[in-house]
């Protein structure tokens, strides 16, 4: 067996090994990153320290160009090269068509996200809204007749891609932190939480007993309920509080706020709003905060917003063919139909992973930097934003050359511009990278479908994108 000794001495050489080569590492095609650890044989770790290189796919040594192969050592020290997987907890931003329970939702003009908890009749007037969180809804500067996005929607623009809802009423004053917003017409929805299915009916929790929500970071998670907080006359679930195995593991994360908290039989006991769940918080301390469902309800009453909970049949086989429903309807939508174009190619998968590491910092510019909001508002950038959203729905439709004199191209220079002087160094690489030919066929493409098309021609793509062999 090795010693501690010996192992302490085989990292150190291993990581003198890796400070000459990590540059060189890191610029091989689909290398996502590297580190020193011990070598994995058939899944299982052996005793023989390595330098770890992490791609994004494994590829036949034969039909990798030899400047691309992962060297089998470097300075005596053996190289083992690892398939990626991402954490478990990963940010679930997909546009769901029909609209679903459990899935990522935002005000406009915020930058901050949070879940669709569920879907309720307004008791006035029988129309359908969506329940989460005051600071979900109302984030930043959202009010009364905010618009919300699922996954996203920007207001500094006008397109309404994302838009499915409009804040209603809020509340946020001691434990209460719940809103709602009424679903616009049009907007299909399923009534149904994603991976759980249909709400049966309404409970108060109990101690002790199991309970599961379905959020956009953690995705479908189980718990216990660890403690309730009563009100005065011990009879109102004013908080409900989730341990995951005994507090080791988080039951909830940020982005999570705002989900449904349901227990076995499928009855929603409550609505998620925060967590113990910091990376400074050790572990056996983690915990997460729900506010008891009748409060909710009791409170937006009380407002005069009164809400019925849509409750369906149990789970099973019923909630199953609805989720495969859900699917099959999701897979006309046109943007899901254009993600999965982009995703049969190479050059289009990059296309997707750079717009996932990047466009919430660029929203953020656009909403919140001057100089930016400038840039895209002077040149037209809303417009012909919504000229590329008509084109994914309407693929005959030609985006326009120009709008009030600005050439497309004109201002995607503008607005790439801007964002290299204000964005973050990760942003400005990106831009020095792609940015120049990308617009040079935005200039030539008058639909987004000849965009999609065109992706092969930009060589600089392929350079992200591809994997060291194994």
């Amino acid at each position: 067996m090795t010693s501690r000794q010996e192992l302490v001495a085989n990292q150190q050489r291993a990581l003198t090994a890796l400070a000459g080569a990590r540059d060189d590492l890191l610029r091989i095609p689909g290398v996502v990153k590297v580190g020193v650890g011990m070598k994995e044989t058939a899944g299982s770790l052996t005793s023989e320290t390595v330098i770890r290189v992490y791609v994004e796919d494994k590829r036949d040594e034969a039909v990798v160009p030899p400047e691309e192969v992962v060297p089998e050592e470097i300075d005596g020290v053996k190289t083992d090269v690892v398939q990626f997987h991402p954490d478990v907890d990963e940010d679930d931003e997909d546009r769901y068509r029909p609209v679903t329970g459990g899935s990522q939702i935002n005000a406009a003009g915020s930058n901050g996200v949070g879940t669709l908890g569920c879907f309720a009749h307004l008791v006035s007037d029988n129309s359908v809204v969506i329940l989460s969180n005051h600071h979900v809804l109302y984030d930043g500067s959202a009010k009364d007749g905010t618009e919300i996005g699922q996954p996203l929607l920007s207001s500094s623009c006008c397109c309404t891609c994302g838009d499915i809802a409009v804040n209603v009423h809020g509340i946020n004053h001691d434990h209460l932190d719940c809103a709602i917003a009424r679903l616009k017409s049009g907007i299909d929805h399923t009534d149904r939480i994603h991976e759980i299915g249909a709400i049966t009916d309404i409970a108060d929790a109990v101690a002790g007993e199991n309970v599961k929500k379905r959020g956009r970071t953690t995705g479908l998670t189980t718990g216990v309920v660890s403690n309730l907080t009563f009100d005065a006359t011990h009879t109102k679930i004013l908080e409900v509080e989730v341990k995951k195995n005994n507090g080791n593991d988080r039951f909830t994360r940020p982005g999570d706020s705002g989900s449904a908290l349901l227990n076995d039989s499928d009855e929603i006991v409550g609505l998620h709003k925060s967590g113990n769940n910091g990376d400074n918080v050790p572990a056996g301390s983690f915990h997460s905060t729900s506010i008891g469902i009748q409060e909710v309800l009791d409170a937006l009453d009380d407002d005069g917003f009164g809400i019925s909970i849509i409750t369906g049949p149990a789970g099973g086989e019923s909630a199953l063919a609805g989720l495969r429903d859900s699917e099959l309807r999701r897979a006309s939508d046109p943007l899901v139909l254009i993600e999965a174009r982009l995703k049969t190619t190479e050059e289009g998968r990059t296309v997707l992973r750079l717009y996932a590491r990047h466009h919430r910092e660029v929203l953020g510019l656009v909403n919140s930097e001057r100089q930016v909001t400038l840039v895209w508002h002077r040149h037209h950038g809303p417009e012909f934003l919504a000229a590329m959203a008509r084109s994914v729905k309407e693929p005959g439709y030609r985006i326009p050359e120009e709008i009030e004199g600005v050439g497309r191209g004109d201002a995607l220079r503008a607005l790439a511009s801007a964002l290299e002087r204000h964005g973050s160094t990760d942003l400005r690489g990106v831009l020095a990278l792609h940015a120049a030919r990308a617009i040079d066929l935005a200039e030539d493409c008058d639909t987004v479908e000849e965009l999609v098309a065109a992706l092969p021609e930009l060589d600089s793509l392929r350079q992200p994108t591809g994997a060291a062999a194994s």
